[in-house]
């Protein structure tokens, strides 16, 4: 990713955290472990600044699949991101920088996930580096 992505990823991200409207908290972390943020709570909404990766990854949900590889910080380890981003149409070879909502999802099924992300706007799209 090139400076001037990474610059605006983290610009974004700076910018999505102070405009926020419902409250989330970031835990400290242990030495050597990832920092936490905790989910909003049932029924609450945030919005995030997403990249993704342009090639999947192996993951197992209910079976072996190919997740989707995000990270919210620039520069941090991708994750593996079990499902589909509501209104995203991912293409191999691309990276994303995104905006999604994230909602939490009031009783779910055992094996679905609490929170599910919905597309709000595609904010960069380049050829995978």
């Amino acid at each position: 990713m090139s400076p001037y992505r990474i610059a605006m990823s983290a610009a974004l991200v700076l910018a999505a955290a102070g405009c926020a409207t419902t409250s989330s908290t970031v835990l400290t972390p242990a030495a050597g472990s990832q920092p936490q943020v905790v989910a909003p709570a049932q029924g609450e909404e945030r919005e995030i600044i997403v990249n993704v990766a342009g090639q999947r990854a192996p993951c197992t949900g209910v079976a072996p699949t190919l997740c989707l590889q995000v990270r919210t910080q620039p520069g941090a380890a991708w994750t593996l991101h079990h499902g589909d981003i509501e209104g995203f149409t991912w293409q191999s070879g691309t990276e994303y920088v995104i905006r999604v909502r994230e909602v939490t999802v009031a009783n779910p099924p055992a094996d679905a996930p609490s929170r599910r992300w919905v597309l709000q706007e595609v904010l960069e799209s380049g050829p995978a580096l």
